[in-house]
């Protein structure tokens, strides 16, 4: 673990470029998280004492300024941006405090990517922990969220047109076997409706 060179330094910024970049396509809804805890709080401690040592504390805090910058705007824009129903949630899909915890969770990632030579393994991954499990677990979807909505209408009008296509066609096809069964040549024509209607609609069903 050393500090040295202008080219380790460089490394290092790039590793926070890149998960500053990276936390772009991470979609930041209604998350709900705990403040860090002692084991993060003394991590944090850890890296910074490091940064300070290596003189790499302006690079900290430029990493940790981005973080919470691109987070708190990222929250700014979705909750004005006409993704969420018009309710008392609009103006407000997560907590203060949960948006603080996330953009300090951010902060931390890129605080571990500032210093990850200069620190032991497990202080860079308690750092990068709470982000991560954001990142991969993604954000809460809101119950008043006018996408899910259209979403759950839209499943829901396809499964009922499937069905009413499964129930025309058993209908044409027993209605074709009761007038070949009295001997009219004609029911044929409904057996033959009834299998493009039930072809139909199972190709609908499975697309």
């Amino acid at each position: 673990m050393t500090g040295g060179g202008e080219a380790v330094t460089e490394a290092a910024r790039q590793r926070v470029a890149a998960t500053l970049e990276a936390a772009r396509r991470v979609e930041l809804g209604r998350l709900v998280i705990g403040a860090p805890g002692a084991e993060v709080e003394a991590a944090r401690r850890r890296a910074l004492d490091a940064a300070d040592g290596a003189g790499r504390s302006g690079l900290v805090q430029e990493a940790r300024d981005a973080a919470i910058a691109y987070v708190t705007q990222a929250f700014s824009d979705g909750s004005f941006s006409g993704t969420w129903a018009v309710t008392e949630m609009a103006m407000s899909v997560t907590r203060p405090g949960d948006r603080a915890a996330v953009a300090e969770a951010l902060a931390d990632a890129a605080t571990a990517d500032a210093v990850e030579d200069l620190v032991d393994e497990e202080t860079a991954e308690t750092l990068r922990a709470t982000w991560v499990s954001i990142a991969g677990a993604g954000a809460l979807s809101d119950p008043s969220s006018i996408a899910n909505l259209t979403s759950s209408l839209a499943g829901w009008s396809e499964g009922r047109r499937g069905w009413m296509g499964l129930t025309v066609a058993v209908v044409l096809s027993l209605i074709g076997l009761g007038l070949l069964a009295i001997g009219q040549v004609f029911g044929l024509a409904f057996l033959a409706v009834g299998a493009v209607v039930l072809r139909n609609a199972i190709r609908g069903r499975s697309a």
